[in-house]
């Protein structure tokens, strides 16, 4: 079994956290780019929606956002989308 991507890793916090996952928790597990993986599940067929972050246990200095998953679908696949055989 490959290692997992980081478009999996956000992918799996995305599911994990129905309420949202604020863009600091990316950089805690060391995806600094997590916006462009965004964009890899997007093109992917993943609705991924954002909003400012209003967690109250956040304080941040500037402008954080907090990314959620919008009517996934049950049998979305993963991002990777290697052939197995």
């Amino acid at each position: 079994m490959s290692k997992p991507t980081q478009a999996d890793l956000v992918l799996t916090m995305l599911h994990t956290r129905p309420e949202g996952v604020c863009g600091t928790a990316f950089l805690q597990f060391h995806i600094p780019r997590y916006a462009a993986r965004m964009g890899e599940l997007r093109e992917a067929g993943h609705k991924i929606g954002k909003r400012r972050c209003d967690f109250t246990w956040h304080v941040h200095q500037s402008p954080q956002w907090v990314y959620f998953l919008e009517d996934e679908p049950e049998q979305m696949p993963l991002y990777r989308t290697e052939a197995t055989g």
